[in-house]
C-alpha cells in the first residue's frame, strides 16, 4: 500500500508589525506594514481612554487604503 506524499504547508505570515502600545506608535509606516498598502500619513482625529484606549485615525496614501481606521489600544492617560 502506497501512502500519499506529504504536502508542504505555506509558511505562516510574519508576526510583524509589532502591535502598537501607545497612540504615538500609530505611524504611517506602521499602518503601511500592517495593511500592506502605501500609507503616506496617519493623523489621529480623536483619542480616548477607559477600560481600553481608542483612537480614530485618518490615513492618506494608496487608493485602496481605508480613509479612516479605529484602533483599540491598552489604556493610557
Amino acid at each position: 500500500m502506497k501512502l500519499p506524499q506529504a504536502q508542504k504547508l505555506p509558511a505562516p505570515r510574519s508576526l510583524a508589525p509589532v502591535l502598537p502600545l501607545d497612540v504615538d506608535d500609530l505611524t504611517a509606516e506602521w499602518f503601511g506594514t500592517a495593511l500592506q498598502r502605501d500609507v503616506q500619513t496617519a493623523e489621529v482625529l480623536d483619542r480616548s481612554s477607559g477600560t481600553t484606549g481608542r483612537a480614530h485615525v485618518r490615513l492618506t496614501g494608496a487608493a485602496d487604503a481605508p480613509p479612516t481606521v479605529f484602533v483599540k489600544l491598552a489604556p493610557f492617560d
